[in-house]
């Protein structure tokens, strides 16, 4: 067989296998979940006050970005002993700077979610002044101090019912796996 010969077989070979699908287990699209029920909370500005720190939990932040009105909005969701709540709708997020003024007083209110005990963050520099009370019972077992942030997309614009039913559908399924269950 001449050179090129072998380079056309070889090629020919090589197209037939480069076409071959290739699966690596199983891709589950993106979930949905039932609409939010209920009041949605109205929009926080970004560097607005959020509602207080409800206590150790799961705190789930999903940030959806809507082509419509090319802003994003966050929803935060605790889940704690009562089940999943949501606690705000933060935006609209459009400039970078802004999503970085969203995170930094996302983790100035809700410090005990921190990764570390709450000692993660930056502004928390200072060192606590000393205890004269006793000290508090350990933390419950996880998802005592759990937290997530998830980014999504959609092609209508948001805050709507179905963006929350999603943040706090997430944010339930995540403590039942987290749990076990």
């Amino acid at each position: 067989m001449t050179r090129a010969g072998f380079l056309s077989v070889a090629c020919l070979l090589f197209l037939a296998c480069a076409h071959e699908p290739v699966v690596v287990g199983t891709w589950r699209g993106p979930a949905s979940y039932p609409p939010y029920k209920g009041k949605l909370p109205t929009p926080t500005r970004v560097d607005g006050q959020l509602p207080a720190d409800p206590g150790y939990g799961f705190l789930y932040t999903r940030v959806v970005y809507g082509f419509e009105n090319n802003a994003s909005f966050a929803y935060v969701v605790y889940v704690g002993d009562l089940g999943p709540q949501l606690l705000a709708i933060v935006g609209p997020i459009k400039e970078p700077a802004e999503y970085a003024t969203f995170f930094v007083n996302l983790g100035k209110t809700y410090t005990l979610h921190c990764p570390g005990a709450g000692n993660c963050c930056a502004f928390e520099a200072k060192p606590a002044p000393p205890r004269l009370t006793p000290a508090t019972p350990p933390k419950p077992p996880p998802p005592s101090g759990g937290s997530m942030v998830a980014y999504t997309s959609q092609t209508s614009s948001v805050p709507d019912t179905q963006a929350a039913g999603d943040a706090v559908g997430a944010a339930a399924a995540g403590v039942a796996v987290l749990n076990g269950n």
